[in-house]
């Protein structure tokens, strides 16, 4: 059977329309992801500042839920974390945050639709790490502080200690750190074992 060159190239024609049809509809489904997951993140993040505010009778207000280790608490955060921009005035600060909410949504989408399906670990830190810092943004556009609530502590020789005072935006973000560090390691052995055989 001879084989034409015109139908040749409508069959790579075809290949080609059909590949582009399945990276489309890979990409549909992994924005659907994105857009569904840090939805669901940060609806949980602020859903829960909201019950806290309206649950706990004032600023200094305890709520022990696990006798010197957890309680909740309400603390207005104007700094971030660890303080980072303590010496920063509120004007400044504002727009520092922003900015880094805003470049850090613009890596994450970008990322996320460049994402090769195998990395599963990566594909659900992306949006709990947005919906976390969307979360904080807006609270911080709407408050003009991030309100934290989780208070936990550590006890130490030397005595009791507050270890970290979060919310649910703070720890979707620890946990999609914690899951991006896993697909690091995951690629770095994968590619080790390759390397081997």
């Amino acid at each position: 059977m001879i084989v034409s060159p015109a139908s040749t190239k409508a069959t790579d024609l075809e290949q080609t329309r059909a590949a582009a049809s399945v990276a489309s509809s890979m990409r549909r489904r992994a924005d659907t992801f994105l857009i569904v997951a840090a939805l669901i993140t940060f609806l949980c993040d602020i859903g829960t500042k909201e019950w806290v505010l309206h649950h706990l009778p004032g600023p200094l207000a305890r709520h022990d839920l696990w006798q010197d280790h957890l309680a909740l608490v309400i603390a207005k955060n104007f700094v971030g974390s660890w303080g980072m921009t303590r010496s920063m005035s509120d004007g400044p600060r504002r727009w520092f945050f922003l900015a880094a909410s805003l470049s850090a949504t613009a890596v994450i989408v970008a990322w996320n639709r460049r994402l090769p399906t195998r990395h599963w670990a990566l594909r659900w830190a992306l949006p709990i790490v947005l919906g976390g810092v969307i979360g904080n943004e807006v609270d911080r556009l709407h408050r003009g502080y991030v309100l934290d609530f989780i208070q936990l502590r550590v006890a130490l020789v030397s005595g009791d200690r507050v270890w970290s005072t979060c919310n649910v935006a703070d720890i979707a973000i620890r946990i999609g750190v914690l899951l991006a560090g896993i697909d690091l390691l995951l690629t770095v052995l994968q590619q080790r074992t390759r390397a081997a055989t």
